[in-house]
């Protein structure tokens, strides 16, 4: 698109390379290589001379195409790290002034990208600054960050390419988006998580190809021979954007012959249904019983737990939830998950946590005497601290807190009662919670990328075990 904008003002040749669409199709499939990112740092010298304003007039026209491309799932994301008060940069090789009026289309404030040397007006065949690609893009985001007060080791990054990989280690929370085949790889091996924007969070990808497109290879007439097929009228279903295809029967069999449809048409299936299939409050009565929720941990948990103890931490639950109108059950399917039904190092005597509350996965040397600070642990069998809280006993200390933390991302101090008030007060005592995320999340699903992050899934996961709990 650059390119074709570049060409467009004047500043390229109006006229195909031989074998341009093979190498962009090459790069769509493989993604970035050492060849093509040499050929991409010339450009500041095949560049000199070039009229700025120009360059900028290409940029903004390209914007105008682009931004109708960049997949809603991509626009979610931003405007969720910007609800939550997040500065936002986007951080390309690409030419700024190529790039930055896509930026500002996005409502994108910060751009990191490579500049080119100027004088009077036009470039200078040189790169001004650095070079963001690769080591030099992770010393671009610090730089920047240093001047913007952002600690790079607790932020965000997301990328497709593996050459971002110094900058995906640097931070806290890397992930992998439409990531080339390497840099999937090596997601999948430091179990760094993996995105798709063309595509809803969970809907899984194989080397890239979406599942349900292997199956359409199958959805044909003749491998369903006890079935009259008599479709017509498919031209009306648009390639591209936004349909609804709604079947008009009480039938099990509507959604198989909706996919055969659309299978016809090459187009993926995504299936609606009540919001409570999926979903759950967390205000509200129980969505289990006691009975099932000690029956899943008590067959799972660590020694260091008797039975006796299991009953007792279940029957607090309940006893606290029905007091504050909270779905313990839900809370005890999301300790059973956070905790792997008190087996993780963080659940178990001395520590006691429910829920990960205050884990963030950071560890300092030292030794037992000398903690880092009051929400630390030490680990003798690593010979570290592990940052996290940790609770004193289970019936006043750590149900209370994972209910009332619950509770404060369910409501804001006006929706909440009395009771639901009192355990609000106490965990933000224990562990303050921002105000962007009070009343963010009454549902399970809400907690996604907020209680665990990035937890794409988090809350699909714990609705999944709160299922199988109730058997």
């Amino acid at each position: 698109m650059f390119s074709t904008m570049l060409k467009r003002v004047g500043l390229l040749p109006d006229r195909s390379i031989p074998g341009e669409g093979l190498v962009f199709k090459f790069f769509d499939v493989v993604g970035e290589t050492l060849p093509s990112m040499f050929v991409t740092r010339q450009m500041a010298r095949a560049a000199s001379g070039w009229d700025r304003s120009l360059v900028q007039e290409a940029g903004r026209l390209a914007a105008e195409r682009l931004v109708d491309e960049v997949p809603g799932f991509a626009r979610a994301l931003i405007e969720r790290h910007r609800e939550e008060d997040r500065p936002v940069v986007m951080a390309t090789t690409s030419p700024y002034d190529l790039v930055r009026p896509l930026a500002e289309a996005l409502g994108i404030e910060h751009v990191i990208a490579t500049r080119y040397g100027e004088a009077d007006g036009r470039y200078d065949g040189t790169v001004d600054g650095f070079f963001v690609w690769g080591p030099g893009k992770l010393a671009a985001v610090r730089d920047w960050a240093a001047h913007h007060g952002v600690d790079v080791g607790r932020s965000y990054a997301y990328s497709d390419s593996i050459y971002d990989l110094p900058l995906l280690s640097a931070v806290r929370f890397p992930t992998a988006v439409n990531a080339d085949p390497r840099l999937r790889v090596v997601a999948a091996l430091r179990r760094w998580p993996s995105l798709h924007f063309d595509v809803p969070a969970g809907v899984p990808k194989l080397a890239g190809v979406e599942p349900q497109r292997a199956l359409q290879m199958l959805a044909r007439p003749e491998l369903f021979p006890w079935v009259r097929w008599d479709i017509a009228g498919t031209e009306q279903i648009p390639e591209r954007g936004p349909a609804i295809i709604v079947g008009n029967h009480r039938s099990y069999f509507d959604p198989l012959a909706i996919g055969m449809v659309m299978a016809q048409v090459g187009r993926p299936v995504r299936f609606l249904g009540k919001k409570e299939v999926f979903d759950a409050p967390i205000v509200g009565p129980a969505s289990g019983t006691a009975e099932q929720a000690y029956a899943w941990v008590v067959a799972r948990r660590a020694a260091d737990y008797s039975a006796a103890e299991v009953a007792a931490i279940v029957a607090r639950y309940r006893e606290l939830g029905e007091w504050a109108t909270i779905d313990w059950f839900l809370a005890l399917a999301q300790l059973a998950h956070e905790t792997g039904s008190l087996t993780s190092w963080w659940s178990r005597p001395p520590r006691n946590n429910p829920a990960g509350i205050g884990v963030t996965g950071r560890t300092q040397a030292g030794s037992p005497g000398t903690s880092p600070g009051p929400n630390w642990a030490w680990d003798e069998s690593a010979l570290l601290w592990r940052e996290g809280v940790s609770f004193p006993n289970w019936p006043d200390y750590a149900v209370p807190a994972h209910l009332g933390r619950l509770l404060a991302y369910a409501l804001t101090d006006t929706a909440a009662d009395d009771a639901q008030r009192q355990l609000i007060d106490y965990a933000l005592r224990v562990r303050p919670l921002p105000q962007s995320y009070r009343g963010a999340a009454p549902t399970i699903v809400g907690l996604n990328g907020r209680w665990a992050v990035p937890g794409a899934d988090y809350g699909q996961r714990i609705l999944d075990l709160a299922r199988r709990m109730r058997g």
